[in-house]
C-alpha cells in the first residue's frame, strides 16, 4: 500500500473515533439520574415561624408513583398532614400546624423520569419566640427513617437510601461513558481495519493488473 493511501486510512479512523468519543460525551449528560436542584425550607435553614408546606424541586419531571415524604422531628413524630401533590417537577406536601421549636428533618423519595428512585434528606429547624412549648396538633409517629408504603403515592414499597441533599441514589454514568468509550473505540479499529481490507485489495488488483500488461514494443 502507498504512504498516500496510508495516511488517507489513518486520518479516517481517527476522524472516526474523535466522532465517536464526542457522541458518548454528549450523550451522558442524557443518562444522569434526575436530581433535587431547590427546596422549601432549604438545607440547614432556620426559620422563625414553622412551615406550612414543604416544596421539592427537581431538574426534570419526576413521576407520579412511588413518591414519599417525612417530616419528621427530634421525637420521630411525622408532622405531614397531607397528600402529595405533583407537578411535572415539582413535589408539594402539607404540614400540621403546631409544629414546635427544635430540628426537623425532611425526608423524601421519587421516581425519577428515568423510572430510577432517588431519596435524600433535608433538615431544618424552627426558632419561633412565640411558638407554645406544647404541640397543638398530633403527629404521626416515625416507625423509621424512610417514607414507608402507605404514605407513598403508589408504586412499590421498597426501601431507598437517605442521602444528601445535592445527591442522588443509583449513580451510574461514569461506567457507562466509559463503556461506550471502549464501544467507540473498538468501531474505530474495525472501521479501520476494513478500509485497510479494502484498500489493500485495491492494490493487489492495480499490481497485477500491471503485471499482465504486456511490454510495449
Amino acid at each position: 500500500m502507498s504512504l498516500s493511501l496510508r495516511a488517507r486510512a489513518g486520518a479516517l479512523a481517527a476522524s472516526v473515533a474523535v466522532a465517536t468519543v464526542a457522541l458518548s460525551l454528549v450523550a451522558a449528560p442524557a443518562w444522569a439520574h434526575d436530581e433535587l436542584v431547590a427546596s422549601s425550607p432549604q438545607q440547614n435553614e432556620q426559620l422563625a415561624t414553622a412551615p406550612t408546606a414543604v416544596e421539592l424541586t427537581f431538574s426534570a419531571e419526576i413521576m407520579q408513583i412511588g413518591a414519599a415524604v417525612i417530616v419528621a422531628d427530634a421525637d420521630e413524630n411525622d408532622w405531614v398532614a397531607g397528600d402529595i401533590q405533583i407537578d411535572f417537577d415539582t413535589l408539594t406536601v402539607p404540614l400540621a400546624e403546631g409544629m414546635p421549636n427544635g430540628a426537623y428533618e425532611v425526608r423524601w423519595r421519587v421516581v425519577s423520569s428515568d423510572g430510577h428512585p432517588i431519596s435524600g434528606l433535608i433538615p431544618f429547624t424552627v426558632d419561633d419566640p412565640a411558638a407554645v412549648s406544647t404541640p397543638t396538633a398530633t403527629p404521626t409517629a416515625v416507625s423509621s427513617s424512610t417514607p414507608t408504603a402507605d404514605q407513598t403515592t403508589g408504586g412499590p414499597s421498597d426501601e431507598a437510601t437517605t442521602l444528601p441533599h445535592e445527591s442522588a441514589a443509583e449513580d451510574g454514568g461514569i461506567p457507562r461513558v466509559v463503556l461506550i468509550g471502549a464501544i467507540g473505540a473498538a468501531s474505530a479499529l474495525a472501521l479501520f481495519a476494513l478500509v485497510l481490507f479494502f484498500l489493500r485489495g485495491r492494490a493487489r488488483r492495480a499490481r497485477r493488473g500491471s503485471d499482465e500488461e504486456p511490454p510495449k514494443p
